[in-house]
C-alpha cells in the first residue's frame, strides 16, 4: 500500500469536523447508516476507556471526587471523544435524562436513559470519528454518573484538539435550559416537559456556537434573583456556587474555569404571576449582591445583564442595576436588551420554541460579537461550542 493512502482516513476525519454541530444540526434527521440502541457491545471483542482517560474531553460543571465516576446535573453538559471503529459504547448510570448524541457533527440520536447502563452508537464506517454527548435535560431532572466508553477490540482514542480560546457562561432560568423548546403545542402534562427539553438549543448555546467559544449553562428552571416557583428550591444566586445543582457541595473553585463573559437572564419569575413578588428595592440589592458574587469569582469577566425590554417589572430594575454599577466604577458590566419573539412560544408555560430561540440567539451572539470584539462567522457551520472547528 502506497504511504500516502495510509492518510486517507485522517484526511476525512479533519474534514468531517468543519461539519461539527451547528445551530440547527439538532434538527437533522438522524443517520440512516447509524444506530444508538440500548444493547451492549460484545464484551469479547470490546476494550474499555475509563473516565479517567486523558482523551476524554468534559465541558461544564462535573463532580470528579470519584474521578472513576464523574457526576453531572447541569444542562448543555457534554463529554467529548475522538475514537477509532466503527461503534462506540456509552456507559451512563442515569435512567432520568436524555441526551444527544453527535458523531462527525451529525445528529444520530436522542439518547433516553432507561434501566440499561449502556447506550451503543454502531454501523459507522471505519476508522476516525468524533463523538459529542450533550445534555438535553436540566438538572431537576437528577444527577447522572458517567462510566466510560466502550470501543471495539484493537481500536482506541486519539488526543483531542485544543479547547477553544475563548469561554462564555450563561446563568438563567428555563428560557436558559431550552425547557419545552422542542414542544408543538401548550400540553401541561408533567410528562411532555422531558422529552420537549434541549439545551442544546437554547439561545446561550446557540450565540457560543454562531461565535466559536465554549460555553456553559449555568440555569434551572423556576429561579429567580429573589424569588422561585415550581420546581426550584431556591433562588439561582442560592444554585449558582454548587457542582451540582441538587447537592450542598461540592462547590466550585472559580479559578478551574475562567469565562471571559457572563450573560445573566434573570427576574422573569421574581414576578411571576399567582406569587408573591419583590418590592424594588429588595430586586435590585439581591442582583447587585449577585453581581458581586460573580465579580468576586472573576474579576476580569464582562458580565452583561440581560432583559428582554426595559419596561416593568423587572426589565426597569435591571437598567437601574446596571446604571448603578456602572456609578460605582465597574465598567465591565453591560446591559443587554433583547427582542421577545412573542410570535414563538410555546408549551405549558410559554417558553420560546425552536425559531424564539434561534432569534433570540442570533441577536445575542451579534451583540456579543460587538461589545467583546469577537468576530461572529456565519459562513461556515460551527461545532458545539466546546470543541473548536480547525482554522
Amino acid at each position: 500500500m502506497k504511504k500516502w493512502q495510509f492518510l486517507l482516513p485522517l484526511l476525512g476525519f479533519l474534514f468531517s469536523l468543519y461539519s461539527q454541530p451547528s445551530a440547527g444540526a439538532a434538527d437533522a434527521v438522524p443517520s440512516q447508516t447509524t444506530s444508538a440502541t440500548n444493547s451492549e457491545m460484545n464484551v469479547d471483542n470490546s476494550v474499555f476507556i475509563p473516565p479517567t482517560d486523558p482523551n476524554i474531553q468534559y465541558s461544564g460543571r462535573f463532580d470528579f471526587s470519584n474521578p472513576s465516576a464523574p457526576r453531572f446535573d447541569w444542562p448543555a453538559v457534554s463529554i467529548s471523544a475522538i475514537f477509532q471503529g466503527t461503534a462506540v459504547g456509552i456507559l451512563l448510570d442515569d435512567g432520568n435524562n436524555d441526551y444527544d448524541v453527535f458523531i462527525d457533527g451529525n445528529l444520530q440520536k436522542v439518547i433516553v436513559t432507561g434501566s440499561s447502563a449502556e447506550y451503543t452508537v454502531a454501523g459507522l464506517k471505519a476508522g476516525l470519528h468524533d463523538l459529542l454527548l450533550v445534555k438535553r435535560t436540566e438538572a431537576y431532572f437528577g444527577a447522572a454518573t458517567f462510566k466510560g466508553l466502550l470501543l471495539q477490540k484493537g481500536m482506541g482514542l486519539l488526543k483531542p484538539l485544543s479547547p477553544a480560546p475563548r469561554r462564555i457562561e450563561f446563568v438563567g432560568d428555563s428560557l436558559a435550559c431550552g425547557a419545552e423548546v422542542e414542544d408543538p403545542n401548550t400540553d401541561c402534562d408533567p410528562a411532555h416537559f422531558r422529552p420537549t427539553a434541549n439545551c442544546y438549543l437554547a439561545f446561550g448555546p446557540l450565540a457560543a456556537r454562531a461565535l466559536g467559544v465554549e460555553s456553559r449553562v449555568t440555569s434551572f428552571s423556576a429561579t429567580g434573583v429573589v424569588r422561585n416557583v415550581g420546581m426550584a428550591k431556591m433562588p439561582m444566586p442560592a444554585y449558582y456556587s454548587r457542582v451540582l445543582a441538587g447537592f450542598e457541595s461540592p462547590v466550585i473553585d472559580p479559578r478551574q474555569w475562567i469565562p471571559d463573559a457572563v450573560v445573566i437572564e434573570l427576574g422573569g419569575n421574581d414576578f411571576f404571576s399567582g406569587a408573591p413578588q419583590p418590592s424594588g428595592e429588595e430586586f435590585e440589592g439581591a442582583y447587585i449582591k449577585f453581581l458581586s458574587t460573580l465579580r468576586a469569582d472573576y474579576p476580569h469577566a464582562h458580565i452583561f445583564c440581560l432583559t428582554f425590554g426595559t419596561s416593568p417589572p423587572a426589565g426597569n430594575l435591571i437598567q437601574d442595576v446596571v446604571a448603578r454599577e456602572k456609578k460605582a466604577g465597574d465598567d465591565k458590566v453591560s446591559l443587554i436588551v433583547l427582542d421577545y419573539p412573542a410570535n414563538h412560544l410555546t408549551g405549558c408555560y410559554k417558553h420560546f420554541d425552536r425559531e424564539g430561540q434561534r432569534q433570540v440567539g442570533d441577536q445575542l451572539a451579534r451583540m456579543l460579537a460587538e461589545d467583546m470584539g469577537w468576530k461572529a462567522d456565519s459562513s461556515k457551520p460551527k461545532n458545539s461550542g466546546e470543541k473548536p472547528s480547525l482554522p
